[in-house]
Parts: structure tokens; C-alpha cells; sequence
């Protein structure tokens, strides 16, 4: 669970290993929560909140909050005071000393004991004077403090070891310890088009596992396992190809049907025993596939306590079917209830986003469901909802409502064109007779209910421009019939820029019901050309890419060893020798569909698009549906198909005249012209 308040400060996570045993569950590691942002003060009391989460494969040793603050010279330490309370509970007070350091540090010990396990919260409470009147310090500006963005919480911990069963996928594989992950997935050197496809299904999940986050998603053959052979391992495909090591992990009676069925099987890794190995192996790609969809159903594998599962025809594998919903509350985003204390203005905020190709209807809202205290001067207290920044309505409280209130807001259009939403719920709880708060009062109170919810009624935009990406491949959370066509004798490099491609894909899945397949180029043929594709790699290693070359934007030359300038973009021959390509168009296959080219003269410059499609921050810079990049990253964006290229221009609505308005321009200009004409004529005749 996770509680957003305007005193919330959004949490980084930076890694640290600070200590090592030999063995494995000795390891102390270390993690730092830092803020994200500064938190500034100005009056007498204040509380501010951060929150951290504890991992239920964690072990708490020790923890501190390292706090780096700065205050205003004026404050009296006599009188002003700091206090911490981490859940609820004071752990710790002390002056705020005469010290006028610029970035103090104060490092506070957190016990161990008042951590729990799931959402913890920390609040840092302030008490702060420069008079003897109180009133005037807390509106006086120079009563201030700040705690700087690089402040943290740090925890130390011991993480459980893990036991083999499949209960606990996608631990230890992925990790919350982790800064970045790093998954490692095997597949035989001879792999067939089934294989690669489960480990693609594999690939996707690891995406959207890892949201937000930074990741890296290895594919590599059995004869380079040594690169990662000590790290924790999935070996997806034929046993009968698996290393001697891996073949010998299944007893004879596992392997008597793997030509029907497929095992999945969790054992330590024979290359690192402190490390873990995921065996999915079948000798029937069908089966395959299926194997890896189950490890990625949550609700089954939560249930499996087993260290071997049997995968066979009958075994239901597929994630249940989620009805459409428009309404999305606080709880289904993981808030908890929120309760605001205190006099005057409170405000809490609350943050969601949707895929990309969404486009937001007019009737979209934002539904409070509340109450607050009864002892409110209620001829001046409101709330008022604000959408990125913008309000977009208030409401006045009243007595007889405060059980049981609600506030149903329309989201304006100028706001509709976004994919990311931060709601911010602001309170004005005023009181009777009451100027200004100096006792640090729990009274008066709103609480807002975690049933709240965004009605976003949507439709699917069907532009074919990377500002909806990962669209049409992802559509309502699945993969939309892809087809993968890759090189014949794809490269290692090439592997691993596939895995990660389809990883980041995969951020907007929800549910395993999708279906991806990979073929190789010489295998694409018949109704394969009939799904969206993706094509990756060099003319001369994927024969589909020459096949479709005069259906692209941005066209080889005849000899395919370099990119012709088009009406559009201009370049050297030279310069188009080095350049890579990443362009959307409509299917020639299929009218419904669409084909993304990832492509390039030769493999080093490959290289260079495979970057933007496995980075959050360099996607972001990908406009229009076809852009070139070159080895210093200079990017060249273009719109070919006719659309709205002012697509993330957010900000105000365009202008608009209608029928009325323009007939009275056109009467008002005709009166101009009138009363013009008229003296020009009248100045003419007395001239004269």
C-alpha cells in the first residue's frame, strides 16, 4: 500500500552492498530511500511524511533516517524543537541547536523493532519560533526550514533464503535489493522458433515487473553461459540441448514425457549453488510456450508450493479475464485511506498514468468520497480538486454532509490529452475564532476514503506514430498478435537488443492472454504476414526487411548498403552508410495491422535504434513514425502518415471559431469597410 499526501516525497532507491559473509543469507545488505525533492517549511508546526517499503523477503538489522537540513538563522533554539515518529510511534526529539551550517546532517537511529514489514511511513515533525508571538511566526517568512532532497532512510537486512519453489517467481530472479536487475535467460544454440518465442513471453513479464524501473534483460545461448553462469539462471527449451549440468537436474521419470509435456523445475544452479535455476523444458514448443505462460500466472504460481510442476494439454494456464473498467479508485492503485490533521490548508495528492494510445472521453471525472470534522467554521471551509496543477472544482462542506460526503468533478478537455494524471485533493479546514495554529492541533480532520476513484472512459487511438508506442503491439494490457521476424543466424548481440525490445513492450501488459511469436526471416510466409510485425536487423542477414523495402518511409538504396533522402530528410550517402532506422507503417498485408522496421546498413549501427527502444528516456525523444539515428545519437524525427503532430501539446485548447462567430466577423467587417469607404469619400469631395 502506498499513501500520497502533500507532504509526500517521492522515493528513489539507490543500492549498496555494505558487508558480505560466506553464506548467502548472512549477506548484510544495504539499501538508501532518498527524498526526491526538497521539503520546505514556513510557520510554527509542521509534519511532513516519507514512506518506505519493507520487502517480505527482508530480515531488518539495523536502519537510520540521515536527515540534511538547513534552517533560518532567526530561529530561537531554546524553543524550537525536532521530533521523529516513524508508524505512529516518537522515536526521537531534540532541539533545533543554534548550528547555521548550511546542509547539517543529523543521523537518527530507527530501532529495528518499529519497522514492519509492507508500507512503513516517517514523520518529521517541527517546532519552530523567532518571537514572542507566536501568530506572526507562523506567517512570518523567515521562519523557515528545509530538509534537502538528499536525505534518506537507510535500512539494513538480510534477505531470506529462498527455497526451491516455484511459489516465490519471480524471486530471486528479480529482486527489490536490486538497483537495476539484470535477468538472464538461456536458450540452445540451435534453438527453434518455439524457444525463442518463450523466452520473448518471459521477456515481456520482466518488463512489466519492472516498471519504472531500470532493467536488463539478457537472452544468451548455452555457449556463452559462462558470462552469467554465476548469477540465478532461467533455461528455457529441449533438454536434449541443455548443457550436460542441466540435462542431469531431471530424474528419468521428468523425462519420460517431455515429448507431450513440458516441466518446470526449480533447483539450486549447478554453476553457483548459493544461486537458483528455473528449468523450463519440453521437446515440443507448444508445450513450451504454455510452461512459460503458467510461470507468469500469479494467481496459479501463488498457489504452488511444489519444486515441480507437469505441464500438459489439459493444464489451464491463462490469466482470468478482466472486465473493462473506467473506474480506477485509490485502492485499486495500492493507496491506503487518507487522513488529514489539522487546522487550515491540508492538501494530498495522488498519481496514476494510462497507455499511451488512450484517448480520454468527455465524460471523465474525478469522484471524492470523504468526511471530516463537525467543528469546522463551515461558511469558509472547502475542498478543491486539482488536476495537474490546474484546478478543476470546489466545494463548500456542510454540517449535515460531514458523515458522509462527495465530490464529482469533470475533467476538462484541455486536460483529457495526457497519459499521466496527478490528482491533488486540497483542504481548507477553517475554525471559528482560530487566526493561526500554534499548539501543532490534530483537530480539525478530513478523511478521504480509499474508494475515491478517476472515471476515464477511453478510446483506442489508432495513430501509427511512436508517441503511442508500445501501440498496436499492446492493446487493453496484451500482446496484439505479434509477430517477431528475425535474422536466420541472429547474432549475440542482436539476441539480447530482441530481449530487451520486447521487455519494454512488455511494461504495458496485465495479463498473460496475448499471443508473441518469433520467426526467422526464411520461415515468414503465409499467414504470419497477416499479424503486426516487427521486423529487426540488416537487409542482409533478414531477407523480409529487402521484401518490404519499398513499402518504408525511409528506403535503401538498391544495393541495401545504404538509406536513400527522401521529400522529408536529406542526407550523404556517406553519412547514410552509418545511420539506423526505426520506422511504423500500415501493414501491406493486412489493413488492421502495423509493422515496426528496426533496421540498418550493418549490425554496429544497428545498435544505435536498439537504444531507444530499451530506454525509458531516450524513448520518450522518439516523435512521429519514422526517425534516424546516427553513433552521436543525433536523432532525426518525422511525420509521414498525416497527423497531429501538436499531439502532446497539453496545455490550453485550441482556438476555435464556430458558425456565430464567424458570420458577426464577417458583419463587422463589412461595417468597417462601410464606414471606411464612407470617408474616403467624404474626404475626397471637401479636398476637392
Amino acid at each position: 500500500m502506498k499513501k500520497i499526501v502533500t507532504l509526500f516525497i517521492t522515493i528513489s532507491i539507490i543500492f549498496s552492498h555494505i558487508a558480505f559473509a560466506q553464506d548467502f543469507n548472512e549477506e548484510i545488505i544495504g539499501k538508501n530511500f532518498h527524498f526526491t525533492q526538497e521539503i520546505k517549511n514556513i510557520g510554527v508546526n509542521s509534519t511532513e511524511s516519507v514512506f518506505f517499503t519493507v520487502d517480505k523477503k527482508w530480515e531488518i538489522q539495523d536502519g537510520y533516517l540521515n536527515l540534511i537540513l538547513s534552517k533560518s538563522e532567526l530561529i530561537n533554539e531554546d524553543e524550537s524543537t525536532l521530533t521523529i515518529v516513524v508508524n505512529k510511534t516518537p522515536i526521537y526529539s531534540t532541539k533545533l541547536n543554534e548550528t547555521k551550517d548550511y546542509k547539517e546532517t543529523i543521523r537518527i537511529p530507527i530501532p529495528k523493532e518499529n519497522i514492519i514489514q509492507g508500507f512503513n511511513e516517517i514523520q518529521i515533525k517541527t517546532y519552530k519560533r523567532i518571537s514572542e508571538k507566536p501568530c506572526e511566526d507562523d506567517i512570518n517568512s523567515a521562519n523557515w526550514i528545509v530538509f534537502h532532497e538528499d536525505s534518506f532512510i537507510h535500512l539494513d537486512f538480510k534477505e531470506l533464503k529462498d527455497y526451491n519453489s516455484l511459489q516465490d517467481f519471480p524471486y530471486p530472479y528479480i529482486k527489490e535489493s536490486d538497483i537495476k536487475s539484470s535477468v538472464n535467460i538461456i536458450i540452445p544454440d540451435d534453438f527453434t522458433e518455439g524457444e525463442i518465442t518463450s523466452s520473448m513471453i518471459i521477456s515481456g513479464y520482466i518488463g512489466r515487473l519492472s516498471q519504472f524501473k531500470e532493467f536488463t534483460c539478457n537472452l544468451l545461448k548455452t555457449s556463452n553461459i559462462n558470462e552469467v553462469k554465476n548469477n540465478n539462471l532461467i533455461y528455457i527449451g529441449s533438454l536434449n540441448s541443455a548443457p550436460k549440468e542441466i540435462s542431469e537436474l531431471l530424474t528419468e521419470k521428468e523425462k519420460n514425457n517431455l515429448s507431450k509435456d513440458a516441466i518446470l523445475k526449480e533447483v539450486n544452479s549447478p554453476y553457483e549453488y548459493t544461486k537458483k535455476l528455473l528449468l523450463i523444458v519440453s521437446e515440443n514448443d507448444e508445450m513450451l510456450k504454455k510452461a512459460t505462460k503458467f510461470i507468469l500466472n500469479g494467481m496459479l504460481v501463488e498457489n504452488t508450493k511444489e519444486q515441480v510442476v507437469v505441464i500438459n494439454e489439459s493444464t489451464k494456464v491463462l490469466d482470468l479475464n478482466k472486465k473493462k473498467n473506467t473506474d480506477i479508485s485509490l485502492k485499486d492503485l495500492g493507496y491506503d485511506h487518507i487522513l488529514l490533521e489539522g487546522p487550515f490548508a491540508k492538501e494530498t495528492k495522488f498519481s496514476l498514468s494510462i497507455p499511451k494510445n488512450r484517448t480520454i472521453e468527455k465524460d471523465s471525472n474525478v469522484i471524492l468520497k470523504f468526511k471530516y470534522a463537525k467543528n469546522l467554521d463551515f461558511d469558509r471551509s472547502l475542498v478543491t480538486i486539482y488536476v495537474n496543477e490546474i484546478p478543476i472544482g470546489s466545494h463548500k462542506m456542510y454540517m449535515d454532509k460531514a458523515d458522509d460526503d462527495e465530490l464529482k468533478v469533470t475533467i476538462p478537455e484541455s486536460l483529457r490529452n495526457t497519459n499521466s494524471y496527478d490528482i491533488k485533493v486540497k483542504f481548507n479546514l477553517e475554525v471559528k475564532d482560530l487566526i493561526c495554529d500554534t499548539t501543532g492541533k490534530d483537530t480539525p480532520w478530513a478523511y478521504i476514503s480509499n474508494e475515491s476513484c478517476v472515471h476515464l472512459p477511453y478510446k483506442d487511438s489508432k495513430k501509427l506514430i511512436f508517441e503511442n508506442y508500445p501501440y498496436p503491439f499492446v492493446r487493453e494490457g496484451n500482446f496484439d498478435d505479434v509477430i517477431v521476424v528475425i535474422p536466420d543466424n541472429i547474432n549475440d548481440e542482436n539476441m539480447k537488443s530482441l530481449s530487451s525490445i520486447v521487455a519494454y513492450i512488455g511494461q504495458d501488459l496485465e495479463s498473460n492472454n496475448g499471443n508473441i511469436n518469433v520467426i526467422k526471416s526464411s520461415n515468414f510466409k503465409g499467414d504470419y504476414k497477416n499479424k503486426n510485425l516487427i521486423y529487426l536487423g540488416t537487409p542482409n542477414d533478414n531477407i523480409a526487411i529487402k521484401e518490404i523495402n519499398e513499402k518504408l518511409n525511409i528506403k535503401f538504396n538498391e544495393s541495401f548498403t545504404a538509406f536513400e533522402s527522401n521529400d522529408k530528410i536529406q542526407f550523404t550517402e556517406n553519412y547514410g552508410k552509418n545511420i539506423s532506422a526505426i520506422q511504423l507503417i500500415k501493414s501491406p498485408y493486412n489493413k488492421d495491422k502495423a509493422i515496426m522496421v528496426v533496421t540498418s546498413p550493418n549490425n554496429e549501427s544497428l545498435s544505435y535504434s536498439e537504444k531507444y527502444l530499451t530506454n525509458n528516456n531516450l524513448l520518450k525523444k522518439l516523435k512521429g513514425d519514422g526517425a534516424t539515428i546516427d553513433k552521436d545519437g543525433k536523432i532525426q524525427n518525422e511525420y509521414y502518415q498525416d497527423v497531429d503532430k501538436n499531439i502532446e501539446d497539453n496545455s490550453f485548447e485550441k482556438f476555435k471559431i464556430d458558425k456565430n462567430t464567424k458570420i458577426l466577423a464577417i458583419f463587422f467587417t463589412f461595417i468597417l469597410l462601410m464606414v471606411l469607404g464612407t470617408a474616403v469619400f467624404t474626404y475626397k469631395k471637401y479636398k476637392n
